[in-house]
């Protein structure tokens, strides 16, 4: 329950920088890389847990140091063919008693190319990184769906389905900030949120 002495607290978040918020998600490893030289520039707190390496031991170096040369090339035909989108991107970073293997994204920011990566389970390439087979189905679905509440649900049944979340919903927001859930998927355990309304607040307005 929000009383009216919490007003102020929530119109606080209004204020938060939360498209620049200076950590990631634990399970996530951050590179920041010069490009075209992919040499190390900045690296996240949390190498040593994932892959062995510490971060002092990667900045400055060279990526090619850490993995393999097919790795590099692909990296480096992913920026040649199109350097403003997010490429998918596995790389198998080798220490001295281990090799760790990895699965992200890479995209350019200015001169610099940010990787973004969690640890793969196998060394094998996964099915999700072939994303023309992956979306194919579900944008053919989408196109052939006769109104947009049609779309939306299939939109949050393709999407769960991707990502193997237990729910996707699609919120739609009104003008003065409000918002509704208007399509759901989810695992039958979970308490429906379908139809469910949500103040301005809820939701601060730079997310």
């Amino acid at each position: 329950m929000i009383l009216p002495s919490d007003t102020d607290n929530l119109n606080d978040s209004d204020c938060e920088l939360i498209y620049a918020p200076g950590s990631i998600q634990p399970h996530g490893i951050l590179l920041v890389l010069e490009s075209p030289a992919l040499k190390i520039l900045q690296v996240s707190n949390n190498t040593f847990e994932a892959m062995g390496l510490y971060p002092e031991q990667l900045l400055e170096q060279f990526l090619e140091e850490f993995v393999e040369t097919e790795e590099i090339k692909a990296i480096e035909k992913a920026l040649f063919e199109n350097d403003q989108q997010r490429n998918a991107i596995r790389l198998s970073f080798k220490s001295q008693d281990r090799k760790s293997f990895f699965e992200g994204t890479l995209h350019q920011s200015n001169s610099a190319l940010i990787l973004e990566l969690e640890s793969a389970v196998s060394p094998k390439p996964s099915d999700s990184f072939d994303f023309y087979h992956l979306v194919q189905e579900p944008i053919d679905k989408i196109h052939k769906t006769p109104n947009l509440q049609v779309l939306c649900q299939t939109a949050v049944e393709e999407v769960r389905r991707m990502i193997g979340f237990d729910r996707a919903i699609v919120y739609q927001f009104d003008t003065t900030g409000a918002g509704e859930v208007i399509a759901e998927d989810k695992v039958e355990s979970l308490a429906p949120l379908l139809g469910l309304h949500y103040p301005a607040t809820d939701i601060p307005p730079q997310a």
